[in-house]
């Protein structure tokens, strides 16, 4: 998965695919049910997934390396599923 791709919208549920900006705002794609709108920045705010950090009790860890070492960690699974089948 490309992250750098990936934001949260102010006032919308769930994280969104950049698709294109444009000074007046984004399209973004819902990675829930796929839908594409328009934000505009009059209305919504945008944060790029790299730029937000998890507070934890010793030192702030990106966001992006949590989503790494959970892709990480259920890559085995991954493999026995496609064993199995």
């Amino acid at each position: 998965m490309e992250y750098y791709k990936l934001v949260a919208v102010t006032g919308l549920p769930g994280l969104y695919e950049l698709v294109s900006s444009k000074k007046d705002g984004a399209i973004v794609r819902s990675l829930q049910d796929k839908s594409t709108k328009f934000a505009s920045t009059r209305i919504h705010q945008f944060s790029h997934l790299e730029s937000i950090e998890i507070y934890t009790t010793g030192e702030n860890v990106n966001l992006i390396e949590v989503f790494q070492a959970i892709e990480k960690a259920l890559q085995p699974y991954r493999m026995l599923r496609t064993i199995r089948r």
